[in-house]
């Protein structure tokens, strides 16, 4: 599933609490004229394996990135910085953005029914 997070400050993103697992595409978008770098974590997302930075410019989105993390890594916490390279400073009741790996639920099979062990007579 694509998730889109919107940028309106280095203290707040919509939504502001982004849930995401293991398979699910995400990208980021600034409300103009701002724009942000995104310093994520490595291990995360396909063909990351270290830490990187992600540029989101004043205008379109950021590059998407698929998500391969699988937990229990911990959630992304305080990511989006300004051009300054300065994050958020102040922590608001909700606290700084943050996205959150939630784990991947596989569905079972379901069993197939059972036969009786002896025919049904006939009538």
């Amino acid at each position: 599933m694509l998730r889109t997070i919107i940028i309106k400050s280095t203290c707040a993103t919509n939504p502001h609490h982004q849930h995401i697992k293991s398979g699910d595409t995400v990208r980021w978008k600034s409300t103009p004229p701002a724009q942000y770098e995104l310093h994520l974590p490595g291990g995360y997302f396909t063909g990351f394996g270290s830490a990187f930075h992600l540029p989101v410019p004043s205008t379109g989105f950021s590059a998407t990135l698929t998500v391969t993390a699988v937990p229990p890594l911990p959630n992304i916490q305080n990511y989006v910085f300004d051009t300054n390279g300065t994050n958020c400073l102040i922590t608001a009741a909700d606290g700084p953005p943050d996205v959150i790996i939630d784990s991947t639920t596989v569905k079972k099979p379901k069993k197939p029914a059972k036969k009786p062990a002896y025919p049904k007579k006939k009538k």
